[in-house]
């Protein structure tokens, strides 16, 4: 019997999730056993900010790279680390998910931070939905393994915010799931992409350990993704759950915005002032069974776009999904070549003190950029 080796990064947290999916393939495939392939990317060895490094495939590249070598017969990926397309080389099997929330992990619970408090994340997306629920908040930006992370609430921070899928994987207890209304996880986020070689023994045996609902959501998370142009940088996020009937997909985009203009009037976005207070941003977009909300978030010149949608089969809600987002004008702030409405208001990029403009199009050639 074949012993299989797993292709996966070092970290204390990449070294558990791999462990425990190889005895899950050994045990379904009727191996023998599982050899651990370490494996540095440059997103380890690079300590910069997230929207510094750039890219697609951070984490991923490296050990991709190792398995098409083949040093190993399939490797194991955080989901979210994904490049939003499929390699076309590689089959890839979702097991189940853990649960995909954001946490705040800290010295007292989120709701009774003061003014001014420091908070640690490294990720843009959680940066500016942090902002625009506490733009009192100083956002810390922070990098290295969750042990790292949460060493600094000693140190110098009164809390960070991770996920809690890692810290369940670690055996790490506390913390306080965010809602995930106000903080939309990342495309993958919670799940496991295990990769192998596509017409292989491996192939088959990664097979056994996917769950189908699972499979499902982050398919369409990931479309989603891939058909708005956007990467690990961009500031947006999307959860599918999928049930019975279909699955139902939220999709939370925050930017940048300047709706100083008098001449915005799309039918997608409407501008009202209200005397002396600041602009208020009001749409609503009736479509099939879903509803399309954008308002101005507390962060300065800035926009939250909620869009949500229930369909039959997850393509079909990414497709909608996607074509809502480019009807909001964020297709065209994305960098996507997407058609936009002419007199749409593109929002401009949001400054978040040490994590810079977050709004930045992408250009990494390895993200393809669809157009549904």
């Amino acid at each position: 019997m074949a012993v299989l080796r797993v292709g996966t990064r070092t970290s204390a947290l990449a070294l558990a999730q791999a462990q425990a999916i190889a005895a899950d393939i050994v045990a379904a495939a009727g191996l023998s056993g599982f050899q651990i392939v370490g494996i540095t990317t440059k997103g380890d060895v690079n300590r910069q900010p997230l929207h510094e490094v750039g890219g697609s495939g951070l984490f991923t590249g490296a050990v991709r790279a190792a398995l098409l070598a083949g040093e190993c017969d399939v490797v194991v990926h955080s989901s979210k680390d994904l490049p939003a397309a499929d390699h076309a080389e590689l089959e890839i099997a979702y097991p189940r998910r853990e649960n995909p929330a954001d946490v705040f992990y800290g010295h007292m619970p989120f709701a009774q931070l003061p003014r001014g408090a420091r908070v640690g994340t490294g990720s843009p997306r959680r940066a500016v939905q942090l902002a625009a629920v506490r733009p009192d908040v100083q956002i810390v930006p922070i990098r290295g393994n969750v042990p790292t992370r949460l060493a600094r609430i000693e140190q110098d921070l009164d809390g960070v915010i991770l996920a809690r899928a890692g810290l369940n994987r670690l055996g790490i207890e506390g913390g306080e799931d965010l809602s995930v209304e106000d903080f939309v996880p990342a495309a993958g986020q919670g799940a496991l992409g295990v990769e192998a070689v596509k017409g292989g023994w491996a192939a088959a045996a990664i097979s056994l350990v996917a769950d189908e609902l699972t499979e499902r959501e982050v398919a369409a998370e990931r479309a989603f993704m891939a058909a708005i142009g956007a990467g690990c940088t961009t500031p947006v996020g999307v959860l599918g759950r999928a049930h019975a009937a279909g699955l139902t997909l939220h999709g939370r985009y925050l930017g940048g915005a300047d709706f100083s203009q008098s001449d915005v009037d799309t039918p997608s976005l409407q501008q009202r002032r209200t005397g002396n207070t600041p602009s208020e941003l009001h749409a609503s977009h009736e479509l099939g069974e879903g509803q399309l909300h954008a308002h101005p978030s507390p962060v300065a010149a800035s926009m939250v776009v909620d869009i949500r949608v229930q369909a039959a089969s997850s393509a079909a809600a990414a497709a909608e999904l996607a074509a809502r987002f480019r009807d909001a004008g964020v297709g065209a702030v994305l960098g996507s070549a997407m058609a936009v409405p002419k007199a749409a208001a593109v929002p401009k990029a949001v400054a978040v003190p040490g994590l810079g403009a977050l709004t930045k199009p992408q250009s990494d050639g390895d993200l393809q950029r669809v157009v549904l």
